[in-house]
């Protein structure tokens, strides 16, 4: 009988102790964990932080590809962070250093903003950012290590594609043609009949001679008769 209560007083403590190392979980990752971006343009990734229990300090020391990505600022604006120990762009060697935390008994929750990195793409393939394994979530109660699990994100960056020129068609210029028919041109009728406004012609001064030289024969014709 003594034996089975021993025995019973040790499952149940053991499952006390399974049962708070079970809660006792933090995560970190990122968000989004894959995208597609173009080279030139500006990239952020989130931190979130999740946990069970109260946290009083986060540990992230996050590796990227230097050759693809550039950090250019980091947004703490909407952080659970009230307190920063590290926070900078670093050196640009392809690591970021961030460690915070906040006072009294911590905080808990899912999804708890840490920090917002913003990137810029400066070259171009599969670029994957990731926690490096001496990152730490530290429990508020003792300051125990409850990182258990930390998700890296794949961000592939591709190259600007030119937009196709446009190719300049020549204006269609009418070609000018050619007439080659003769043009008829009329002539002006000359009246003889009377003298024309404004003086005389040729023409009637000649028939004015004629008809004198026609009346001087005809008188002399008359005068041998």
């Amino acid at each position: 009988m003594k034996s089975t209560v021993i025995l019973a007083i040790g499952i149940i403590f053991i499952s006390i102790l399974s049962t708070k190392t079970l809660a006792a979980t933090g995560t970190l990752q990122f968000n989004p964990q894959s995208l597609s971006i173009t080279k030139g343009q500006t990239l952020t990734s989130t931190i979130v932080v999740s946990s069970d229990v109260n946290i009083n300090k986060v540990l992230a020391k996050i590796n990227y590809p230097n050759t693809i990505l550039k950090p250019q600022s980091i947004d703490t604006s909407n952080s659970f962070v009230t307190l920063w120990y590290q926070n900078s762009i670093g050196t640009g060697q392809g690591q970021l250093i961030l460690e915070g935390g906040v006072s009294s008994n911590g905080t808990s929750g899912t999804q708890l903003v840490f920090a917002k990195i913003n990137f810029e793409t400066i070259g171009t393939g599969p670029a994957t950012v990731a926690f490096d394994n001496t990152s730490t979530i530290s429990q508020a109660s003792d300051g125990t290590n409850i990182l258990s699990e930390f998700t890296s994100a794949i961000y592939t960056v591709t190259q600007i594609t030119p937009s196709a020129t446009p190719t300049l068609l020549p204006s269609n210029t009418p070609t000018p043609t050619l007439n080659m028919s003769p043009t008829t041109t009329s002539r002006p009728t000359i009246s003889i009949t009377g003298l024309p406004k404004g003086g005389t012609t040729d023409t009637t001064f000649a028939w004015g001679i004629i008809s004198f030289a026609i009346l001087g024969l005809g008188l002399i014709i008359l005068k041998n008769i």
